[in-house]
């Protein structure tokens, strides 16, 4: 028996630990600093430092447009862009850095908006930003910026902001900058909804579940630069999940996202169809579905789906990912279609396997066992979770295993309901927990109960591994010694005992006699004594 055993897994090998001191610190705050106020985004172009402000053009791909330009921190902009003494003195209105976050200086603003405009929703981010400078009721445009022209700006770092194109942000120096607007194209981002700590909704990448549980998943999309030019536009999401996921057409739901981040359903305009595990959404006309709609807003599609434990894949090493694109007009003047890059989330699912052993730890076929989830249900056969135990048995196979697959991390408890022929039961159940950290694709499991031990748990495969060793019956008519059993003779036995109790004291005796005539030496002695025991033994 072994109470408490412990288990951990992980998928490849464990980082390197970082090096403590001093000189670590100061190397990794380098580093952040350098990365913070390296200003390449991307939109413009970098910027040599040659007195103070230069001129900004930017040149457009289709017509002209006027951008306007908001100065969101003064600074200093040197080689390569890095901007430096950032102070927001005189550039936006309090409303707007506070809708920033709390930063102790202007420095820290700037360094968050360096990331948030380099990260992997830049496009999402600065729409927020420009509709976080318009709509902030402080902040005024310096200028306005007329493509195809020069104009002169301050130095510092700019953000140009048009309705019908996607907003630029720079930094400006001494010199003069031309800037080639962005042609953004639609794209998508699927997540999964899942519960935090304080019972709030959250979405991630990757989340786990058990057979049967609704997994609830998100796609977002988002517009062209160009959308304005259209006069109809298709737009479709197409969402390719796994086998095991199985989407719910009557679970879809439409949200129009606008770059502010306000929030408006859309019932109607669009068709749901689900051939398998594909969901299709489709906008046969988007812009007369939702005729306010503009470049910056978005569209959210979500629903609702079941993981089917027979399908499942279980553990790491695979996953069931689930990928989703939009489909779109392409071309205003050839009415072409587009499909976007593909993004996707997984959902993961683990097994515990029992295996039943004898003393000797032989394999032995012929037990059943139920595993019950802390909600108090049971896993039956089918993968499905119900709250009969007597339905929910599985059988042990020919060589006394059985698998319990696709479960969430957790609580669970091991019955076993029948043993084999022979064999004695588990006196009381035996508690497994499984924990999965998916950040690290580590999996983890401990185990408690008498006869039920943990012997390996594999991350890549998702299986938790217990032996369940078990007792032989004792066989009918044989007794612990002195102990008799229904059917034996036990008078014939009380002789026997009683005989063998006899010779004992004779041997006593005969050992006493030898003793005292070692001791006396007298003939006399001897004779009394035999005539003693003679008269003993006739009575």
């Amino acid at each position: 028996m072994r109470v408490g055993d412990v288990l951990e897994a992980g998928m490849g090998p464990m980082g390197k630990r970082q090096t403590r001191g001093v000189p670590a610190r100061i190397c990794v705050a380098l580093v952040a600093a350098m990365a913070a106020l390296a200003l390449l985004v991307g939109h413009a172009l970098a910027a040599e430092p040659a007195g103070q402000g230069g001129a900004v053009t930017v040149v457009t791909a289709g017509k002209a447009r006027t951008y306007e330009a908001y100065r969101l921190f003064s600074a200093r902009v040197g080689k390569g862009g890095k901007a430096s003494g950032a102070s927001w003195d005189d550039c936006m209105g309090a409303a707007f850095y506070r809708g920033l976050g709390t930063f102790s200086s202007a420095q820290d603003a700037l360094a968050a908006v360096v990331r948030g405009a380099r990260g992997d929703d830049a496009a999402g981010y600065l729409e927020r930003l420009a509709a976080l400078a318009v709509d902030d009721g402080e902040s005024k445009p310096v200028k306005s910026v007329r493509s195809g022209r020069a104009t002169r700006l301050g130095e510092g770092v700019w953000l140009l902001v048009c309705k019908d194109s996607q907003p630029i942000l720079l930094t400006l120096g001494g010199d003069d900058v031309v800037v080639n607007e962005k042609d953004v194209r639609p794209g998508v981002k699927k997540e999964i909804l899942v519960r935090g700590a304080d019972g709030t909704g959250l979405r991630a990448k990757e989340a786990s579940a058990s057979a049967g549980d609704v997994v609830r998943f998100v796609l977002t999309g988002t517009l062209p630069s160009d959308y304005g030019a259209y006069r109809a536009y298709g737009y479709a999401f197409e969402d390719r999940a796994s086998a095991a996921i199985r989407p719910d057409a009557d679970s879809v739901r439409v949200v129009v996202v606008r770059a502010d981040g306000s929030r408006k359903a859309v019932d109607d305009g669009f068709e749901v169809r689900v051939a398998g595990s594909v969901l299709t959404v489709e906008f046969a006309d988007l812009k007369k579905s939702c005729p306010k709609l503009a470049f910056g807003d978005r569209l959210e599609v979500s629903y609702e789906a079941r993981l089917r434990a027979a399908e499942a894949d279980i553990g790491f090493d695979v996953g069931n990912e689930n990928e989703a694109v939009v489909k779109f007009s392409d071309s205003a003047a050839t009415g072409g279609v587009g499909e976007s890059a593909p993004d996707s989330a997984t959902v993961y699912s683990f097994a515990v396997r029992a295996v039943k052993v004898d003393e000797d730890g032989k394999r032995v076929p012929g037990a059943a066992f139920t595993l019950q989830r802390e909600d108090g249900r049971y896993l039956s056969p089918e993968g499905e979770w119900v709250d009969d135990a007597a339905s929910a048995a599985l059988d042990c196979d020919e060589d006394g295993t059985v698998v319990f697959r696709a479960l969430d991390a957790g609580s669970y408890r091991l019955r076993e309901v029948r043993a084999p022929r022979g064999f004695l039961g588990l006196s009381k159940d035996a508690t497994i927990d499984v924990r999965a950290d998916l950040g690290q694709k580590r999996l983890g499991a401990t185990c408690e109960g008498d006869g039920v031990r943990l012997s390996t748990v594999n991350a890549g495969s998702g299986t938790v591994d217990v032996t369940v060793r078990n007792a032989r019956e004792a066989k009918a008519g044989v007794a612990s010694p002195g102990v008799p059993k229904t059917g034996d003779d036990g008078q014939g036995r009380l002789v026997a005992a009683s005989a063998l109790a006899a010779a004992m004291m004779a041997l006593g005796l005969a050992g006493k006699l030898a003793s005292d005539d070692r001791i006396l030496g007298t003939g006399e002695v001897r004779g009394r004594e035999a005539t003693r025991v003679a008269d003993h033994a006739s009575s």
